[in-house]
């Protein structure tokens, strides 16, 4: 239910600006009031965009406002991002990965549906159990024979060692670009608390594919998984440089 603090609303109409559904208006007494509310997205944009917090949400009373980071502190962060592939024992404090999740729920995502799903893989114990279901699979189904050969030879291109493997599921409508987008959110986040990442192309690929692995993961059925990302504390020294990267091939349609 959206109400408006009548005591605190300064009648300004950025609520009605900002909503994409048009819920709120202008009534007979120019102050502004809601509409039809049962179009709403529950996108939070009049929110937002309220500088007098007088648009409220049942069970939301007490948003908060954070500035917004500058430009190039966002940029600095993306282009310092790399796909660590050594990773040391300890997991990461649930408690700072928790966090990242619930940072993530901002992420863009189609009518606001926000239909994430979230499996983690918490410990060396989970993730090691994950790599063994997954040459499992291999061997039975005589797939990704590389697997097994790299595995033999000391490596380990499923999981790179991480202690933590986090995994973006959802029902089939969800898309892969609504999960892409939120892991990638999710990524940003993690990099930005110190904390290597690289996205698990094998896993993702063959827990869609492997029955055994699914049922362990509990993943529900009818869900995809979209994508999943090594997660752990680098093990060794960090990237102390930015190299230059040209941008790919880009078309302009218009003056």
């Amino acid at each position: 239910m959206i109400s408006i603090d009548k005591a605190l609303c300064i009648n300004c109409g950025r609520c009605v600006e900002s909503c994409p559904m048009g819920i709120f208006r202008r009534g007979e007494d120019e102050r502004t009031e809601v509409g039809n509310e049962k179009r709403c997205l529950s996108c939070m944009h009049c929110t937002a965009a309220c500088p007098d917090r007088a648009v409220r949400f049942e069970g939301l009373t007490d948003e908060e406002t954070y500035p917004a980071p500058g430009g190039d502190e966002v940029a600095r962060l993306i282009q310092s991002r790399r796909s660590i592939r050594r990773y040391k024992a300890e997991p990461p404090a649930r408690e700072l990965i928790q966090s990242a999740l619930e940072t993530a729920a901002f992420a863009p995502n189609a009518k606001n549906r926000r239909l994430c799903r979230w499996t983690v893989l918490y410990g060396k114990e989970q993730t090691d159990r994950a790599v063994e279901l997954v040459l499992d699979w291999a061997r039975e189904s005589h797939k990704a024979p590389e697997l097994a050969l790299s595995v033999k030879a000391g490596k380990n291109p499923i999981t790179c060692g991480a202690p933590c493997v986090i995994l973006c599921h959802g029902p089939r409508e969800l898309g892969a670009l609504d999960g892409a987008i939120a892991m990638t959110t999710l990524e940003l986040l993690l990099v930005r608390a110190w904390l290597g990442t690289c996205w698990a192309g094998y896993l993702t690929r063959i827990a869609d594919e492997a029955p055994a692995l699914r049922e362990w993961l509990g993943i529900p059925e009818g869900d995809q998984i979209c994508c999943a990302l090594m997660v752990g504390y680098p093990d060794g020294d960090r990237y102390p440089n930015i190299p230059r990267r040209t941008c790919t091939e880009t078309r302009w349609i218009g003056a």
